[in-house]
C-alpha cells in the first residue's frame, strides 16, 4: 500500500463524481460510478455526484426505487447536467451550457479531487479544462475509448468520420489535463496506450472491474432454485452490435433440439427493432422481452436461467469490453456462452467451454446446444465460472482508485502528475 494512499485514507477529504449520463435507472455505468461513491463514503469521504437531469416518467417508475435505494445512500447528488432527446442537441448543449454548470458545483462542493466518468467525451473534456484553471486534479474513467466506441457505430460513414475527429480531440485534450486514468478492462487499457499513449505519458492508469460488493455470496442469498428451460441475455438495449439478431437466427434449431427459448431483460432504443425482427421471423414464442427489471428481480431471473449469453458482435468496441453483467452471471455459477474476445478472457479464461467464434452464427448454435444438452459440462462450466470470480473482489479492484487518489492528493495539486510503470506497454 502506498504512503499517500494511507494519508488520503486518515483526512477528510471532498470527492466531486460526474457521471454524463442519468443516473437513474441504475444500468451498468451507473452501478460502477454508485460503488466508487460508496466505497468512498465507507471510507470516510464526503462525496457529490453530478449527473444529468433525469426525466420524470424514470423518477415516477416504482421499480427504480429514485434515490431511496441504499446506493444512494449518504451521497449528495446534483442531476443538473443537459438531458436532451437527441444526441447532436445534448453534444451541443454539453459544449455551451455544461461548463457553466460543472463549475457552479465545483464552487458549491469545493472538491479536493474530481473524478469523472465517460462517455461522451464532451463533459470529460470540459471538466478537465476547468480542474486545470482552478488546479484541483481529476481523475478520467474511461468506460469506452473514444476510437473503438465512435468506430463501432452503425451510421452514416461522413457523419461517424465527423464523431470520430471530435471524439477523438476532446479525448486527447482530456488526458493531456488528467492526473490519472481509470478504465474497466486490461485488454482497454493497452488499446488506448497503444493508441494515444503519448498523451497518457507515465500519469497513474489502472484498471477497475465493475465489481459487485456483495458478488461473492450473491448466490447463496438467492438459494438454489430448479432452472428453468430458458437462454437469458441481459443488458441495455441499444445497438445490432450486440448481435441478438443472429441468437434470434439461430433459436428455431436451438429451440428444437433443447425446448429452451430466450429472455431478453432490459430496455433501451434499440429494443422496438429487436421486437420488429422477432416478429417478422415469427419467432414470437420463442423470444420473450422482459423490459427494465429491478436488480432483486434479475438476480432471481438470472438463478433460475439454464444458460447466459453475451453474443456482442467483433468491433473495436467490443474487443474490449467487460460488461457488468458477465460478473453477475458469473456470481451465480452460470456458464455463459460468449464471442472469444480479448476482454472476456480476462475473467472467463482462455479455455472456457462457452466461447464461440467471434460473429459465427453456426458455432454460435453449437455452442449453446452443447451446454444445453450436457447437464454436467454446464454444472462444470457455471462452476468454473464462479471460482474464477472468487479472485476478482471489489476491495481489491476498489483499492486501485483508493491508492491512484492517494498517490494524485499526496502531490502538489496540479495536473500532468508522473509514475512510472506505463512507457512502453
Amino acid at each position: 500500500m502506498n504512503i499517500n494512499s494511507e494519508k488520503f485514507r486518515s483526512e477528510k477529504k471532498r470527492v466531486l463524481q460526474i457521471l454524463p449520463i442519468q443516473v437513474l435507472p441504475l444500468i451498468g455505468p451507473c452501478l460502477r460510478c454508485m460503488r466508487q461513491c460508496q466505497g468512498l463514503r465507507k471510507n470516510g469521504y464526503d462525496v457529490t455526484l453530478l449527473s444529468r437531469r433525469i426525466p420524470q416518467n424514470i423518477l415516477d417508475d416504482r421499480n427504480n426505487k429514485n434515490f431511496n435505494d441504499p446506493y444512494f445512500e449518504g451521497i449528495k447528488v446534483f442531476c443538473r447536467l443537459p438531458s436532451l432527446p437527441t444526441v447532436f442537441l445534448r453534444e451541443i448543449a454539453n459544449l455551451v451550457y455544461s461548463w457553466w454548470i460543472i463549475l457552479k458545483t465545483i464552487n458549491e462542493t469545493k472538491p479536493d479531487i474530481v473524478h469523472v466518468h465517460n462517455p461522451p467525451e464532451t463533459i470529460a473534456f470540459i471538466t478537465s479544462i476547468l480542474c486545470s484553471l482552478k488546479k484541483i486534479p481529476v481523475v478520467y474513467d474511461v468506460h469506452d475509448g473514444a476510437y473503438e466506441l465512435i468506430s463501432s457505430l452503425e451510421i452514416n460513414p461522413v457523419l461517424k468520420k465527423i464523431y470520430l475527429a471530435a471524439g477523438l480531440f476532446f479525448e486527447k485534450g482530456t488526458l493531456k489535463r488528467c492526473s490519472g486514468i481509470l478504465t474497466v478492462s486490461e485488454a482497454l487499457k493497452i488499446a488506448m496506450i497503444k493508441r494515444v499513449g503519448e498523451y497518457i505519458g507515465e500519469k497513474p492508469f489502472e484498471v477497475m472491474k465493475n465489481i459487485n460488493p456483495q458478488m461473492s455470496n450473491l448466490a447463496d442469498s438467492y438459494g438454489k432454485e430448479p432452472e428453468g428451460n430458458y437462454i437469458l441475455f441481459s443488458g441495455t438495449l441499444y445497438t445490432a452490435i450486440m448481435g441478438l439478431e443472429d441468437m434470434f437466427d439461430v433459436m428455431p434449431d436451438i429451440n428444437n433440439e433443447t425446448g429452451a427459448k430466450l429472455v431478453i431483460a432490459g430496455d433501451g432504443p434499440y429494443r422496438k427493432k429487436l421486437e420488429e425482427y422477432v416478429i417478422n421471423k415469427g419467432l414470437n414464442d420463442l423470444v420473450e422481452f422482459l423490459g427494465h427489471i429491478n436488480r432483486e428481480r434479475l438476480y432471481d431471473v438470472i438463478n433460475k436461467a439454464k444458460l447466459c449469453i453475451v453474443t456482442f458482435k467483433k468491433s473495436p468496441q467490443q474487443d474490449v469490453a467487460l460488461p457488468n453483467k458477465v460478473f453477475e452471471y458469473m456470481a451465480f455459477g452460470k456458464a455463459v456462452v460468449y464471442q472469444d474476445l480479448p476482454g472476456f478472457m480476462e475473467v472467463l479464461g482462455a479455455d472456457n467451454d462457452g466461447k464461440y467464434i467471434p460473429d459465427d452464427k453456426a458455432d454460435l448454435a453449437r455452442v449453446v446446444k452443447k451446454i444445453l444438452l450436457n447437464d454436467e459440462l454446464r454444472k462444470e462450466v457455471g462452476e468454473k465460472n464462479r471460482g474464477f470470480l472468487r479472485t476478482i473482489t471489489f476491495e481489491k479492484e476498489f483499492s486501485r482508485l483508493l491508492d491512484m487518489y492517494g498517490m494524485i492528493l499526496g502531490k502538489p495539486l496540479e495536473t500532468g502528475h508522473q509514475r512510472p510503470g506505463n512507457k512502453g506497454l
